[in-house]
Order: C-alpha cells, then structure tokens, then sequence
C-alpha cells in the first residue's frame, strides 16, 4: 500500500471511529461538540478532531451546522450520526501471516527457559546444579594493592602505601570537609562560562506576531524561509489558518500537552 493510500485509509478509519465514540458519549446517535470534545478518549485519540469530523461529514457519516467548530463558542452545537455513519464500522486488523504449516504465527507468551553454564563453571556432584567458578574475583582482589592501583595514579606519586585522593576529607571531630578546588579549576577562567554561547548561531528570526506565511511556505517538505524560526512554524500562520489547519485556536492549542502540540505539528508537516 503505498503512501496516500494509506493516509486514505486511516482518514476513513478515524471516520468511522469517530460515528462510535458519538453513539458511546451520547448514549444514541447525537451528542454535543462541547460533550465531544472534553472526552478523554476522544482527547487520546483524536489528534486533530475537527478534521475528523469534516471527513466523516464529507462521507456522509454524520450532520453538523457550520464549518469550524471551536471550543467553548460551538459546544452547543449538535453532531447526529446519519443512519449511513452508525453502520459504520472501522475495518479490523489485517490478520497475521500464515505460517508454512498453514496456521498463523503467535507470539510466544514467555520465553523458553534456557540453562546455560557459563565459561567457568563446572557442574558440581549434584548434577541439578552448577558450581561457578568465581576465582577471577580473587584475580582482581586477592591482592590489596590492586584496589588502590588507579586512585594512586589519580593522587599522583607519594611517598609510602597507594593514597585515594578523595574530594571530601573527614576530620577528628567527625565532620566532612569537602574539597570543591575542582569547581575553581572548571570555572576560574570566566571566557569557559560562554564558550558554548560563542558557538551558537546568531541567526535572527522575524517576530510570529508580526509576519505571516501560508502553510505552503511553512511545510517541512517546503523551502522554509529564511526568517522563520523553524521551532515556531505554526506560529507563523494567521489565526483563521490556524484555526482551518488545527480545527481550534492558537490559544487552545497552547493549552495541549507538549506531545500533543508536537503530534498535530507533524501531521500538519510543521515539525
């Protein structure tokens, strides 16, 4: 199936989907938007409700007066559910591929149970069980100078037993003194406050608020311009193609989670 195909078919899935979700909030066969669009499930499924619901009119699925609906200003608006939309139903998954034996593949519920004996070990007279040779632990442990091999470098040469240099020191009184010489050592030098800022690029953008382009010009597959902030694309749409893109306004589209304002930018190819 390829590329528009199957952007198609998921627009004709979300508008069947979207007769059931109606049937279930209104308990028949109409609801209000205001009821719609305040369901959870709905809110989880729907990334751009409006749109759905043009699609499922268009296919004659289901009624509503007007053309943009918006929160709070339409909630009273009703949306009925045309005899055509409730016997609707989405198409089930496609089923998995058959095996060579004729059956089809399952995927296992847990994984088999392997017993495998590591390089070292050796079963043990009782042959239900397995004996570990844990003698490499003694290799790197058997002798104490080993524990203080790499700090002493890290300390530096001295004079008797390896040394730990250690960034906090007990005293006899019983308190830590913690030694932050390695703070001065990162930081003394002012110019390694801003060596990362003197990296970055000094590009400036035009203000949102003041130049507008068309979705067209703002499309990710479109050569962006060379002043728009490419964080902020759908910022720079008019408010009345804000609202014909996204199906709500630019100030209920803030109030979505993160994740949300990313999956509709991406579906509208803004991000």
């Amino acid at each position: 199936m390829d590329e528009a195909a199957a952007v198609l078919k998921a627009s004709d899935d979300e508008a069947r989907r979207i007769c059931q979700e109606i049937r279930r909030i209104g308990g028949a066969d109409r609801v209000t938007f205001g009821e719609l669009v305040k369901d959870e499930i709905v809110e989880q499924t729907f990334e751009a409700l409006m749109g759905t619901l043009k699609a499922a009119r268009k296919k004659g699925f289901i009624t509503f007066e007007g053309e943009l609906l918006l929160m709070g200003k339409h909630d009273a608006t009703v949306i009925s559910v045309t005899p055509e939309g409730a016997s609707a139903e989405p198409e089930p998954p496609a089923p998995a591929p058959a095996t060579a034996t004729g059956g089809y593949a399952e995927a296992p519920t847990e994984a088999p149970a392997v017993r495998k004996a590591s390089k070292s070990s050796n079963r043990s007279d009782d042959s239900s069980k397995f004996h570990v040779d844990m003698s490499y632990i003694n290799h790197r442990t058997g002798e104490v100078d080993r524990l203080e091999g790499r700090k002493s470098v890290l300390a530096g040469k001295v004079d008797g037993p390896a040394v730990a240099h250690s960034a906090s020191v007990k005293h006899e009184d019983g308190k830590w003194k913690v030694d932050t010489s390695y703070i001065g050592h990162r930081t003394g030098d002012t110019a390694n406050l801003t060596r990362k800022e003197d990296k970055t690029d000094d590009a400036e953008f035009a203000d949102p608020s003041e130049k507008k382009f068309s979705h067209q010009e703002l499309k990710v597959s479109s050569a962006k311009p060379p002043d728009v902030d490419p964080a902020k694309r759908e910022q720079y749409l008019s408010a009345s193609d804000f609202e014909s893109i996204f199906g709500m306004s630019f100030a209920e589209f803030q109030k979505l989670p993160k994740w949300k304002q990313q999956n509709a930018k991406k579906a509208k190819e803004l991000f």
